[in-house]
């Protein structure tokens, strides 16, 4: 006679096949919704790529207009390099680079230049590529004992005005409690 044995099913088990299915509609509804964003991003996109190139040189029209007029117009930045309008701020800055001519005689240079203690040792990376950061906070003759130049360049900016709202908000509190 052949026993045949009974299987039983624990509760954990039920619990973990429903689980796993509740799981696996769950990432399948988040790969649609991840898929509809996709295409609604795409499809605005697509709409807007020629208002945005269109506004993009715009912007950078108008740009070099401004300048141009500000360079014409230097009285009007009194003794800074900043002109503030109702509509924002235009702004004459200076910034620098490192210009490095030949890499490959600079990064031996700084390497025995570490050897000496003259510059940091993160001077240079394992990759043998030039760090200028670290050159930034050099002096002219070391920079240029190793064969770099800085490049000095003005540079301009427009920046449009903004409401401070924090500040709005405070004001009308104020007002508000002086009333």
């Amino acid at each position: 006679m052949t026993m045949k044995k009974e299987q039983t099913v624990s509760v954990d088990y039920l619990e973990m096949l429903e689980l796993q299915r509740c799981h696996g509609e769950a990432v399948n509804e988040l790969a649609k919704l991840q898929a509809e964003a996709d295409d609604l991003l795409n499809r605005l996109l697509s709409e807007r790529k020629e208002l945005f190139g269109t506004l993009t040189v715009t912007v950078r029209d108008l740009e070099v207009a401004l300048e141009a007029i500000s360079r014409r117009q230097p009285d009007w930045f009194g003794d800074g390099k900043t002109f503030k309008t109702p509509f924002g701020v235009v702004r004459f800055f200076t910034s620098s680079e490192l210009w490095i001519q030949n890499e490959e005689l600079t990064a031996s240079r700084l390497a025995d230049a570490m050897g000496n203690g003259l510059v940091p040792d993160a001077a240079l990376r394992m990759v043998v590529k030039i760090n200028k950061e670290v050159l930034e906070g050099l002096d002219e003759k070391t920079l240029a004992d190793l064969g770099i130049v800085r490049r000095v360049k003005d540079n301009f900016s427009v920046k449009p005005a903004k409401v401070n709202l924090g500040k709005a908000i405070s004001s009308a509190d104020d007002a508000e409690k002086a009333s």
